[in-house]
């Protein structure tokens, strides 16, 4: 049964790496063109805030990662909330 899974994570993986969320596949939704599900993804965490902008628009390589660690962002690059102490 194992041999029957296809496990994909890196749009680099072959062959199977064009179904990843980070596979440079765009697609236009509500009059917004997304670079990639992940960018759509990422910005649905912020969706009606400026933060869901900037992640649409953010370089697409290690979206997340470079956008969140750009300081902008409202959350740290773990992924967690930021807290200001």
């Amino acid at each position: 049964m194992d041999d029957m899974i296809i496990a994909f994570y890196s749009d680099r993986e072959r062959p199977y790496g064009a179904f990843s969320n980070f596979a440079a596949y765009g697609f236009e939704l509500d009059g917004r063109y997304w670079k990639t599900s992940e960018h759509y993804f990422q910005a649905q965490k912020f969706a009606g805030t400026e933060h869901e902008e900037q992640a649409r628009l953010a370089p697409r390589r290690n979206s997340r990662r470079t956008w969140a660690g750009s300081g902008t962002a409202p959350c740290a690059p773990t992924g967690r909330a930021s807290r200001k102490t």
